[in-house]
């Protein structure tokens, strides 16, 4: 008997035709030509120029929603994670030779210090950027950083809280220890504190951005098709560009009349999903695309407080991270917290599955799977665990396989 997960590849998914375009979205066209200029502004050599007054070395920054704070200190921004994907193969395995990194050790670790080492190699060696880190984030990681530091590169760690057992009556003490955080920071980048007004600007010109896409992501409901899983992630990456901003809005309002357009027609027939996790192989999310499941929910960024002091937002937000699980493995947050939220996106939603997502050989992430497979598939939840490298490499015939089989049984 045939299935879906034996189904030869050129007879079509069932309602394959029920979710495929009639035409190609312009504005996702318009976001994919925003993409290349971010492309090419990393791949020249020319000095770019810089965002601010205090703009000097690049920063790469990798604190959870503190973006505006960067921003407000004039600085300007570095690739980060930003396409580093490309190359994965040739970063680990500088990860391995040059910071002499076991060949088990985690590959998204490795693979931000080769694609740092590698930056740096293609500038003339010269260290032009400066990282700025949270410290809960997991212990390779923060091994990583001070490997960076030792080979000559400028870094800061944030200090870190843990959301283990915070005590509630003590919620205003621990954003205020954010808050000096982000005063100290600011402090490191600039040489002076921070510009409150410049930072609560800020704040509120990304609270736009966000209230942007918790729309389009609402108006996504109705056809998730429209606008793949792959793509959804692009706008996100893509609204952290300034210099791209008035592009990036325009592409989004089109996006957004395309989407209230066919909520006037009747909804394709698909599964919601929600997924948790990391996922580092983009091909992994086609192969959902490519499928009846939909994403619904798991990609929507949060708005920061305006009725607090900027700094006490911006330590607000991490902490709100913490307690809502997000990035279990990091942040100091626990994995119950993560299955309490997925709980109540199944609810929200009217999702019927959970795909969880993950790093091979990661014990972190490996422990918080468990759990949450444990616990959903008691609930008679289904769940697909999808873990693998951070390798952008296709995604496997075992792995579409899984994938196709986890819908089959949800028809």
């Amino acid at each position: 008997m045939t299935t879906l997960a034996t189904r030869p590849k050129e007879q079509p998914f069932p309602h394959r035709h029920a979710h495929v375009p009639r035409q190609r979205s312009q504005a996702l066209a318009m976001f994919d030509e925003i993409l290349q200029k971010v492309l090419a502004t990393f791949s020249s050599t020319a000095p770019p120029q810089a965002e601010g007054p205090d703009a000097g070395k690049a920063v790469n920054g990798y604190v959870f929603g503190w973006a505006p704070l960067m921003r407000a200190c004039g600085v300007r921004t570095g690739r980060g994670l930003f396409g580093i994907g490309a190359n994965s193969h040739v970063s680990v395995g500088v990860a391995e030779d040059y910071f002499q990194i076991p060949p088990e050790a985690c590959t998204f670790m490795k693979l931000k210090l080769g694609a740092h080492h590698l930056e740096d190699q293609r500038k003339g060696g010269k260290k032009q950027c400066r990282i700025v880190h949270f410290g809960g984030d997991c212990e390779p990681e923060v091994m990583a950083q001070e490997l960076l530091r030792a080979d000559g590169y400028e870094v800061f760690i944030v200090e870190p809280l843990t959301a283990f057992k915070m005590d509630p009556k003590r919620r205003d003490e621990y954003v205020k220890f954010y808050a000096g955080e982000a005063q100290r920071m600011a402090l490191w980048l600039t040489g002076k504190p921070a510009d409150e007004d410049r930072v609560r600007d800020e704040i509120r010109a990304r609270n736009v951005i966000v209230g942007k896409i918790q729309r389009m992501m609402k108006l996504r409901l109705h056809n998730p098709f429209h606008v793949p899983l792959v793509q959804v992630n692009l706008i996100n990456q893509l609204s952290n560009y300034k210099k791209y901003e008035a592009a990036w809005f325009k592409a989004m309002d089109l996006l957004m009349e395309e989407l209230r357009q066919l909520a006037e027609e009747p909804a394709p027939f698909h599964i919601p999903l929600v997924l948790v996790g990391v996922m580092h192989c983009e091909d992994l999310y086609h192969a959902i695309d490519e499928t009846i499941g939909a994403v619904v929910s798991g990609s929507t960024p949060q708005l920061y407080r305006e009725d607090l002091p900027p700094l006490e937002a911006l330590g607000d937000y991490l902490l709100e991270m913490q307690l809502r699980g997000d990035m279990h493995d990091k942040c100091g947050g626990v994995v119950s917290l993560r299955r309490e939220r997925i709980e109540r996106e199944l609810k929200e939603f009217g999702a019927r599955g959970v795909i969880i997502g993950g790093t091979t050989n990661c014990p972190y992430l490996a422990i918080a799977r468990e759990m949450e497979y444990e616990y959903f598939t008691k609930k008679d939840v289904p769940v697909l665990v999808l873990d693998g490298t951070a390798h952008n490499d296709p995604a496997t015939e075992e792995q579409k396989m899984k994938l196709r089989a986890f819908i089959e049984m949800m028809i």
